[in-house]
């Protein structure tokens, strides 16, 4: 997405959590017409264009928005939903960096705001534009954004990236107004890189790769190009879809690393929300990676990220002494945040001043078991060095 991601960040993808409920957005758009009738005519938009959507499943309204939950028990491999290239909104070509990528898309979605009604995609940009206003950090007010730099760590930069990556000479927009930075905004929330998808972006977000239940694959035929969303599990009636959003790749390929690459202050920033347990804490150019779980009502640390090629390399920078001192002061900004936030919540909109709370204490009770863990780990390092060292070798025997 934004420059302190740059070296991980392959493909964003679009939740729908925190996204309609009155009392947690910012700011609401201008709307003539329930959301549910917008959703209704998209739906019906996508099957006249050759799509499908199963009567299996039920795309409704639940307590963080809508969501798509199993009408009917689903069985592993059933095709859920089909959506056609021609309700995707795309660009020319393909750049190198995800930073082009994403301003190519970003100019061609904002292109289709401006036309609204007489757009190709109308009932896609309907929904878009009936999108509450302020979800994610980098389009936060002026004191939202103040009250999260004063948590974040040198190499973040979460809140600033449109002013900082897109607008400027030789970037995608000399200023932003509001339809721009809507359509950036909406880009990174709800966007594959290279596609605005309608539909798949109901499906909820999961941190944990072991509870999804759905999937997306990419037809391979070059001349009829869609998307097949298909259950991978069996879903039980009432079942709700979940999906990791960090599970592809621009490429259309799946990336072990790449998504335990991506995780608290990643999803934060993407998506706007504050995923639940586990929660990887990642700042990558810090070389800094834990994740923490629930398990028997504790907090379980993993300072060793789970794919092959890395756990050496994390394990190895552990050791050179800058992993302590780092959560130590991050510990610290935590801390210091919480009552700044109180101080500041009457001037914040409902949903940045939860989200900032809850953040500040995940992030509280995260970096202080990490720090604990991070002694203990060292402690019985030590120990074990000096038992071995303490011990003789056997003597030879002598044949």
């Amino acid at each position: 997405m934004h420059s302190f991601r740059y070296s991980v960040m392959m493909f964003t993808w679009t939740p729908l959590l925190l996204i309609f409920s009155p009392t947690t957005v910012a700011a609401e758009p201008a709307q003539t017409r329930p959301l549910r009738d917008i959703v209704g005519d998209m739906v019906k938009w996508v099957v006249s264009r050759g799509g499908f959507v199963s009567e299996k499943i039920d795309i409704r309204e639940s307590s963080s928005g809508f969501a798509v939950f199993a009408r009917s028990a689903i069985r592993r491999e059933e095709e859920l939903m089909k959506i056609q290239g021609n309700c995707i909104i795309s660009f020319e070509g393909n750049h190198s960096q995800y930073a082009h990528n994403l301003c190519s898309l970003a100019m061609a979605l904002h292109e289709e705001l401006q036309k609204g009604s007489s757009s190709d995609f109308a009932p896609y940009v309907e929904y878009l534009l009936a999108q509450p206003r302020g979800q994610i950090p980098a389009t936060w007010s002026e004191v939202g954004k103040q009250l999260y730099r004063e948590m974040a760590m040198p190499n973040d930069d979460i809140v600033d990236w449109i002013q900082a990556d897109h607008v400027g000479p030789d970037k995608c927009w000399d200023v932003v107004n509001e339809t721009i930075e809507l359509a950036l905004a909406l880009t990174v929330q709800r966007g594959f890189d290279l596609f605005m998808i309608p539909l798949w972006d109901f499906t909820s977000h999961t941190s944990e790769l072991d509870k999804q239940n759905v999937g997306a694959f990419w037809s391979t035929d070059a001349n009829d190009e869609n998307l097949t969303i298909m259950s991978i599990t069996d879903i039980p009636e009432g079942g709700e879809l979940v999906f990791n959003y960090w599970q592809y790749s621009g490429t259309r390929k799946t990336s072990e690393r790449y998504v335990h690459a991506q995780g608290v202050l990643q999803t934060l920033a993407d998506f706007g929300f504050v995923e639940n347990y586990p929660q990887r804490w990642v700042w990558d150019k810090d070389k800094v990676w834990f994740q923490a779980s629930r398990q028997d009502g504790r907090l379980k640390i993993d300072f060793s990220p789970h794919f092959v090629d890395a756990a050496a390399e994390v394990a190895a920078l552990r050791t050179k002494g800058h992993v302590l001192p780092f959560l130590e002061h991050a510990l610290g900004k935590f801390v210091a945040a919480e009552s700044r936030i109180q101080e500041r919540a009457h001037l914040l909109p409902r949903h940045e001043a939860e989200v900032l709370e809850r953040f500040r204490r995940d992030g509280e009770v995260a970096t202080k078991a990490a720090i604990a863990s991070f002694r203990q780990q060292n402690v019985s390092a030590s120990k074990e060095a000096v038992a071995a060292a303490a011990t003789p070798p056997e003597p030879k025997r002598e044949l």
